[in-house]
């Protein structure tokens, strides 16, 4: 499941390195990228639940870009403001990142 999963993850991220996503896609693009990383993340979560039961999971705390991470959960609602003719703003405090 994860090599699918995987090669997915690195053809959208290899078409957005080579810039050949065309602008008008560009939102339903992140949206891809996005659900594929979480995808990615909510199996690697569950092989986890596995290693917990089994009594084999180490837990490691470490930093992230909680910016990167509320603008991946942002991209579902402004797909869905922007097929609405709506606009949708958001306002991050750059001091939390």
């Amino acid at each position: 499941m994860r090599v699918p999963l995987n090669t997915a993850l690195l053809a959208v991220q290899n078409m957005e390195a080579s810039g050949t996503v065309p602008q008008e896609q560009e939102i339903e693009f992140k949206a891809l990228e996005g659900s594929l990383s979480m995808m990615s993340k909510v199996l690697n979560d569950v092989l986890d639940f596995n290693r917990m039961d089994s009594g084999r999971f180490e837990s490691v705390s470490r930093p992230y870009a909680f910016h990167k991470v509320m603008r991946s959960l942002f991209v579902p609602l402004r797909m869905a403001t922007d097929a609405r003719g709506l606009q949708f703003a958001i306002e991050l405090d750059k001091r939390v990142d």
